[in-house]
């Protein structure tokens, strides 16, 4: 008798598990039901069993998500808020477009990955860009300082 190694007996496995699924996928659902029912299957509750798996997984799948989700907000509400004057921090924007006026063409919508031509839709990104970037003040005792 020949020794099979354990990565042929896996190959072979693998071969007899894809031979016994084409043989099922090419058999009629008529044939696979009158088979069960010959060999004393009860199709009504191997259906509910079914169902129910499938109730059990999309269940899983979903307590999965929601967990995804619970720590996707936990992050977000551990974000740091950075007081603005907004008023202030718009006259300090149309100040720097105004004093330069390639800062504006450097600071596109395109380079910012955004579209269209509406500048004024995008002041909150300049915003958040020029606060991060040093360029206007938080209104945040020592926010600025490095």
């Amino acid at each position: 008798m020949t020794k099979i190694s354990k990565k042929g007996q896996a190959d072979r496995l693998a071969q007899m598990d894809r031979f016994f699924i084409d043989d099922l996928l090419v058999t009629s659902d008529k044939a696979l039901l009158e088979e069960a029912a010959e060999d004393g299957v009860d199709i009504k509750e191997t259906v509910k069993k079914g169902h129910e798996a499938f109730d059990r997984a999309k269940q899983a799948v979903g307590k999965s998500k929601l967990e995804a989700i619970r720590k996707a907000m936990a992050q977000d509400n551990g974000r740091k808020v950075v007081p603005i004057d907004r008023d202030r921090a718009q006259r300090e924007i149309d100040a720097i477009l105004k004093g330069n006026r390639n800062a504006l063409s450097k600071l596109t919508m395109a380079a910012r990955n955004q579209e269209g031509n509406d500048h004024d839709d995008d002041s909150e990104g300049l915003l958040e860009d020029f606060i991060e970037l040093g360029v206007i003040r938080s209104d945040e005792p020592g926010a600025n300082e490095k």
